[in-house]
């Protein structure tokens, strides 16, 4: 087991890209925890949620160029208290605004606020399982103005979005969605 801790820090900028495996901080292998943290400002992906089990608990994601936080076949991941906020105004990237998860095997998102990013809050793109969603907030979260492929798309400004996730389960409760403007 690789245990990584990172508390109480401030990532300013960083990042070499818009993708997530491009993000400031990518979780790696196994058990991380970035806890208390603010991750602010970077050029591309704040975070990417990767590996096995990674914790990210009570941290502040904001004003990113791309991403707030995203994930690769992660497994088993957790997020608790966290705000993404004001991410993906700058590249208009279609991978969200405060995320894309792809391929999650067990993620659970509970007590976030996810307020006024670009693109989806929060988008499982593609065979994610055993997804929570508790007590989580998104609001006013707008359209890609323009998305990666040149066009413009309405109605990407959605608070919470599935696509092409046949296998399940997936539980939504508790959540507020306020002022969004996509379905």
């Amino acid at each position: 087991t690789i245990d990584v801790k990172l508390f109480g820090l401030v990532f300013d900028g960083g990042a070499i890209g818009k993708h997530n495996h491009e993000a400031a901080i990518r979780t790696g292998k196994s058990g991380w925890v970035v806890s208390h943290c603010i991750i602010r400002k970077c050029t591309g992906t704040g975070i990417s949620m990767d590996g096995e089990g990674p914790r990210l608990i009570k941290t502040l994601i904001e004003d990113c160029q791309a991403s707030g936080r995203g994930g690769n076949a992660t497994r088993n991941g957790y997020e608790e208290g966290v705000t993404i906020r004001r991410c993906n105004f700058v590249t208009k990237f279609h991978d969200g605004g405060g995320g894309k998860l792809l391929k999650v095997i067990g993620y659970e998102m509970k007590d976030g606020d996810y307020t006024g990013n670009c693109g989806a809050a929060t988008w499982f793109d593609y065979k994610n399982q055993n997804v929570r969603v508790i007590n989580c907030k998104f609001t006013d979260h707008v359209h890609w103005v323009e998305s990666g492929a040149g066009y413009n798309v309405w109605g990407t400004g959605r608070g919470l979005y599935f696509e092409a996730c046949y296998s399940g389960p997936i539980l939504v409760d508790g959540c507020t969605f306020e002022g969004n403007e996509g379905a």
